[in-house]
C-alpha cells in the first residue's frame, strides 16, 4: 500500500449519521451525560454457520461463547452512541464540544481498528483535500504512525476486556437474540435508567452471562441452516429489538 497522509479540516462529516462504537466505560459516560446508546448484536458458530474463511482471531477475541439450543455460539455485542443525525457533541462550527474526552474510536479515525481492513480514503466521509501528500503521514508502507498504533491497540484490548460484561449487560436487559454474523445484526435501544442499572449490577456483582441465546433471520435458508446445527431461532422484534439485514 502506498503512503497515506491525512489532516482533518473540521468539516464534521464523520460526526453525522454514524453510531460510534464505545468502550464499556465510555457507554456509561455517554448515557450519564444524556445520550442514547444502541446495542448491536451478531454471532457466529465456530466451524459452521457464520464462521467464514477470513482471519477469525480478531473476531474470536472480541466475542463471547453462549449456548444456543444444543449448539454453542460466539456473540459480539457492540455498544454505540446513537447518532442518527449530528453527534450531540458537534457544535455549530462543526468542532467537537468534547474534543479532549472524545471516544477512543473518534481519536483513531480515519484509521481502521480491524487489522484485516485496509484504510481506504475512497470510502471515508472526508473530502479529498485532507488526503494531500503534503500533510502529516498516518500510514507508511501499511504501518500506522506509532501514536495511532497505541490508540488502536487500546481499542482492541478494550473489546477483549469488555465483551463478557457487555454480554452480561445484554442479558440483564433481556437481550439474548443475535443475528448471524455477515447476514445482519439485531439492534436495541435500552432506556437510560435500565441500562445504568444493568451496568452497575453486572460490574459490581461480577455477574457472568448465563442465558441461552436465540438467532433471528429473515432468510429461510439461514433459518434452516441454524436449525440444522441445533441453534434456536426466534424473532427479535417480538422482544423489542429490530433485525437489520445485510443480505435478503
Amino acid at each position: 500500500m502506498s503512503n497515506i497522509c491525512f489532516a482533518c479540516n473540521g468539516c464534521g462529516q464523520c460526526c453525522q449519521g454514524h453510531h460510534i462504537p464505545l468502550t464499556l466505560q465510555e457507554s456509561k459516560c455517554w448515557v450519564m451525560d444524556g445520550g442514547q446508546i444502541v446495542i448491536f448484536v451478531e454471532g457466529y458458530f465456530k466451524g459452521g454457520a457464520g464462521d467464514e474463511d477470513d482471519p477469525m482471531c480478531h473476531i474470536a477475541r472480541r466475542s463471547y461463547p453462549v449456548p444456543s439450543g444444543t449448539s454453542v455460539a460466539r456473540v459480539i455485542a457492540t455498544f454505540a452512541a446513537f447518532n442518527p443525525g449530528r453527534c450531540r457533541y458537534l457544535k455549530e462550527d462543526n468542532r467537537c464540544g468534547q474534543y479532549d474526552s472524545r471516544p477512543l474510536v473518534c481519536q483513531i479515525y480515519p484509521a481502521e481498528i480491524n487489522p484485516y481492513i485496509k484504510l481506504d480514503p475512497v470510502i471515508k466521509d472526508c473530502p479529498s483535500d485532507v488526503w494531500s501528500g503534503e500533510l502529516p503521514l498516518i500510514l507508511r508502507n501499511s504501518e500506522y504512525a506509532p501514536e495511532l498504533l497505541v490508540l488502536i491497540e487500546r481499542s482492541r484490548q478494550a473489546d477483549r476486556d469488555d465483551i463478557q460484561n457487555k454480554v452480561a449487560i445484554c442479558e440483564y436487559l433481556n437481550i439474548n437474540i443475535s443475528a448471524l454474523k455477515g447476514h445482519g445484526v439485531t439492534a436495541w435501544l435500552p432506556a437510560a435508567s435500565i441500562f445504568l442499572e444493568a451496568f452497575d449490577v453486572v460490574t459490581q456483582d461480577l455477574r457472568k452471562p448465563s442465558l441461552s441465546w436465540n438467532f433471528d433471520s429473515l432468510d429461510d435458508q439461514v433459518r434452516v441452516k441454524l436449525n440444522s446445527i441445533g441453534a434456536t431461532v426466534s424473532s427479535s422484534e417480538s422482544c423489542g429489538g429490530v433485525l437489520i439485514n445485510f443480505k435478503v
